[in-house]
């Protein structure tokens, strides 16, 4: 597939009762073949007019919670997390590992609708409770004292709490079922987007001055969504040009944030973005608080009905294809994109593209 950015929009209307699809293509796509999906049963994304795996998966699954110590650090740090493990029932099965970072002022029982779904579907999905960011870390705001609460060194703290916990959820019985430490991705939203890109290999702000990289080479893709742009914390525009990780930026037009008062900004990671296999998505009047267990937001805004399922199709499409070289999955991304029901459109851009044989083979090494 060409380098160039293709732009996709779906919209859907209600006419006598059925469904109805407008699409626009901005330029051919080559065909995949190939390929078995990785799940049980025939893959929901089979039919690429329908939403990709939205409904629950075959897997049942198990939530564990627990507080990870990192004793590495000057000062061990205890992390709270919440585990969502499926319950594998092929001995030859294990399950790829992502790690959820969140926003600030949120704690590990965040973020379930996205957890349950992708164990469900076979993922070891660890929710994490920053505590330099948690609900009760951010009562600071109450006092004025935000800055403190977001200092240099908080940041990096929270960078290393996913690298940390990426060690743990690796080891062999730590979690409640077989995990493949090889495939591991991060989602963050909002503050833990910031985070997860620094996974990534974005340049950020940290006490080694603004160039500093804090990049894992165990991630293997990741999902941000609202991200913030160059108006945070020592990002430039040059701080994306070295992430070569597939990454799913996620948005909503009307995506305002405490620091991105100018929703289109949201697009400025993607748009920056010089790495193979990366996706801007965005939902029509979509808010932050669309992708959290949050229904209201804080400007008492209710999320409309099958936004969440709009999101998690696109999430598990996603790893799909690019932690597990899905060829229904990279199908369903790259041709034909995803289909709302709610009543909003979806917007989908790619660029920089491979092939599923490319991407098979780069799992293969």
């Amino acid at each position: 597939m060409g380098t160039g950015v293709r732009r996709r929009i779906f919209e859907t209307a209600r006419r006598g009762g059925a469904l109805t699809l407008g699409l626009v293509v901005a330029c051919a796509v080559v065909p995949l073949t190939g390929g078995e999906a990785w799940a049980q049963g025939a893959p929901a994304g089979a039919d690429l007019l329908e939403r990709y795996r939205a409904t629950p998966g075959p897997f049942s699954i198990e939530t564990h919670e627990a507080v990870w110590v990192d004793r590495a650090r000057t000062d061990p740090r205890p992390i709270p997390i919440k585990a969502y493990t499926p319950e594998l029932t092929d001995e030859g099965q294990s399950a790829p590992i992502v790690i959820v970072s969140q926003h600030l002022g949120h704690t590990k029982d965040g973020m379930s609708y996205l957890a349950t779904h992708l164990a469900s579907w076979g993922y070891a999905v660890v929710v994490l409770e920053h505590p330099s960011t948690s609900k009760s870390s951010m009562a600071l705001r109450d006092q004025g004292q935000l800055p403190r609460a977001l200092a240099t060194d908080n940041r990096i703290a929270n960078v290393r709490d996913i690298a940390y916990a990426i060690t743990e959820a690796s080891r062999p019985g730590r979690l409640a079922t077989r995990v493949d430490p090889d495939r591991v991705a991060v989602v963050g939203h909002g503050f833990g987007s910031y985070s997860a890109l620094q996974t990534a290999g974005m340049r950020a702000e940290t006490s080694s001055g603004p160039s500093h990289r804090l990049g894992d080479g165990r991630v293997g893709a990741v999902v941000a969504m609202s991200p913030d742009g160059t108006i945070f914390f020592g990002v430039e525009s040059d701080s994306f040009d070295h992430m070569q990780v597939p990454i799913l930026y996620m948005s909503g037009t009307q995506d305002r944030g405490r620091w991105t008062h100018d929703p289109t900004r949201r697009r400025e990671p993607f748009a920056l973005s010089q790495g193979q296999d990366l996706f801007f998505w965005s939902l029509h009047n979509g808010m932050s608080h669309f992708f959290t267990d949050d229904e209201m937001g804080e400007i008492n805004m209710p999320r409309p009905p099958g936004a969440h399922e709009d999101i998690l199709g696109a999430v598990t499409a996603f790893l799909d294809a690019y932690l597990l070289a899905d060829p229904v999955a990279h199908e369903w991304l790259t041709q034909e994109g995803p289909v709302t029901t709610s009543d909003l459109g979806v917007t989908l851009e790619q660029k920089n593209v491979r092939t599923i044989e490319a991407i098979e083979a780069d799992q293969d090494r």
